[in-house]
């Protein structure tokens, strides 16, 4: 990370970034100016996954990748009692843990290079959590029966049914054009094969900027019985 923030144009040498997975970075945050060059590079085309606590917790719209929450159509709640931080969307805390996510939606992501199952398939993953923030874009996977931390207002408990509609608080993966945000990263390092999976098929999802101008489609199959003669 240090290193990256001497450099952070190095990132042009890249089809993708993934930045994250160790508990927000082991609490490191980007430089400002190592996260304005991730938004051009993000309005560029590019690809960029992001990890667990990494956009809201205790960062607010203040540090790191998390000033940056717009491109991942993320909205973000407040987090702790840290005066400087500013600019949430709503003054929620909340919290959902689980070792099990659920596919809820189907398409590239959830096919290639592994065929992670239909909607409806549970994946096993490392414990992991939300914090104070929730997906608006395209959530593919969500924690299974999660345990839910209390949802606070302005440090006064409230029933979750209070969160503000329109967005996913129970979300593992979410993406939004070619933005990403995944909850891998509460386990040290750690991670079980479904997870793996996950995480590979995200960044080919991720990769899609071209220039090409046709392309052979083989995700479709025909399974369809032909008209008879």
């Amino acid at each position: 990370m240090k290193e990256f923030d001497q450099n952070p144009n190095v990132i042009w040498d890249y089809d993708v970034l993934m930045h994250g997975t160790w508990d927000a970075n082991a609490w490191n945050s980007i430089s400002n100016t190592s996260a304005d060059v991730i938004g051009r590079y993000i309005d560029a085309g590019r690809g960029v996954l992001t990890g667990h606590d990494t956009v809201g917790s205790i960062f607010g719209k203040n540090y790191g990748i998390s000033r940056l929450s717009e491109k991942f159509n993320i909205i973000t709640g407040k987090a702790g009692n840290v005066p400087e931080l500013t600019g949430y969307d709503i003054n929620f805390s909340w919290s959902y843990y689980s070792n099990k996510v659920k596919i809820i939606k189907k398409g590239f992501l959830t096919q290639f290079p592994w065929n992670l199952g239909p909607v409806g398939t549970v994946l096993n993953i490392p414990t992991a959590h939300t914090l104070a923030n929730g997906a608006k874009g395209n959530t593919w996977m969500e924690f299974e029966n999660p345990n839910v931390i209390d949802v606070l207002e302005n440090g006064i408990r409230k029933d979750e049914t209070a969160l503000p509609k329109g967005a996913n608080y129970r979300y593992y993966l979410t993406t939004w054009n070619n933005t990403a945000m995944i909850q891998t990263g509460h386990s040290n390092g750690n991670s079980t094969e479904d997870e793996r999976k996950v995480l590979a098929n995200t960044l080919f999802y991720l990769k899609q900027l071209t220039k090409k101008t046709e392309v052979l489609d083989n995700s479709a199959r025909d399974i369809a019985d032909p008209n008879k003669v």
